[in-house]
């Protein structure tokens, strides 16, 4: 495709991978300065976070939110409004401040999140929510389960015998307290002082095609992940990579890029005229050496 536009703001990807006649559609919402990203398989469907833009145009990045499931739900009534699972990659509220209003117009069964957080705890935007399952991750959770990442019924909630998605989760919430040495790099509990850094980074296949989410990791968190599957990078290899943190300059390595190895990159940003606190414009996001850094 070509983009000649300074910016994007919202990509459908339909990267359709046949399973038995079956496929799947990824959806990127565009929420503005925020991630919602909606996965639709033929027995049901799973989202990747579900926030809105803060300080400025919250409630009308929320109702863009809605809006887009009113019209899904509209063409795929046979979901009867359900959403398998929601996986927060990060308590933070461009990740979850719409969890409220999803979970109360729609049947949401899971949540997952890590438990780490500075602002929206998910637990606490789901306490009078009847029927719903939630479980906080921790980086063991994930870790134990090595080399294939964490793989149970919350996460991956389908009934879709031969056509359903596999998703993984390989981080959570990392719980430091004297140095740790992890493959030849030494960590500290100063390394994680920073909550992005406990962020989920969840893997999600459907036949050949492959989709990868880091939330808002940044460098001591990619640099702790790598570290943790050395010598099995492949498990991290995706065609899809949700650029982590909205395009930000210290989200993204070429080491880390060596090791996911995409073919498409998709950065949930703001509108560049969209110039408020709190938007993409206001944080910086994309940064532009991360742009040539994808591009080259």
């Amino acid at each position: 495709m070509n983009l000649n536009r300074s910016h994007v703001t919202i990509i459908l990807l339909l990267l359709s991978s046949v399973v038995f006649g079956q496929s799947m559609k990824a959806h990127f919402i565009d929420i503005d300065q925020a991630d919602a990203t909606l996965l639709e398989f033929e027995c049901g469907v799973v989202m990747i976070d579900a926030g809105s833009q803060v300080f400025t145009n919250s409630k009308q990045s929320t109702q863009k939110l809605i809006n887009y499931l009113d019209a899904f739900f509209e063409r795929r009534t046979d979901l009867n409004k359900t959403i398998n699972a929601i996986l927060i990659t990060r308590n933070h509220y461009d990740h979850n401040e719409s969890l409220n209003e999803i979970s109360d117009k729609y049947k949401v069964l899971n949540v997952v999140s890590t438990e780490n957080y500075n602002t929206n705890d998910v637990q606490y935007l789901i306490d009078n929510e009847e029927g719903v399952e939630h479980r906080y991750l921790t980086y063991t959770d994930a870790i134990n389960k090595k080399p294939n990442g964490l793989y149970y019924k919350q996460i991956d909630p389908f009934d879709c015998h031969d056509y359903g998605p596999v998703i993984k989760i390989f981080t959570g919430m990392v719980e430091i307290d004297e140095p740790v040495e992890v493959n030849g790099h030494k960590f500290y509990k100063s390394h994680f002082s920073n909550p992005n850094n406990h962020s989920l980074v969840i893997k999600v296949e459907y036949g050949e095609s492959s989709f990868l989410f880091t939330g808002d990791l940044e460098e001591e968190g990619i640099e702790y992940l790598l570290a943790n599957y050395y010598g099995n990078e492949e498990i991290l290899e995706a065609d899809v990579y949700q650029v982590g943190h909205h395009g930000s300059s210290n989200a993204t390595t070429t080491e880390l890029l060596g090791v996911i190895k995409p073919k498409y990159a998709v950065i949930s940003a703001g509108f560049s005229g969209d110039r408020g606190r709190g938007t993409g414009w206001d944080h910086g996001h994309p940064n532009k050496g991360v742009v040539k850094m994808l591009n080259e």
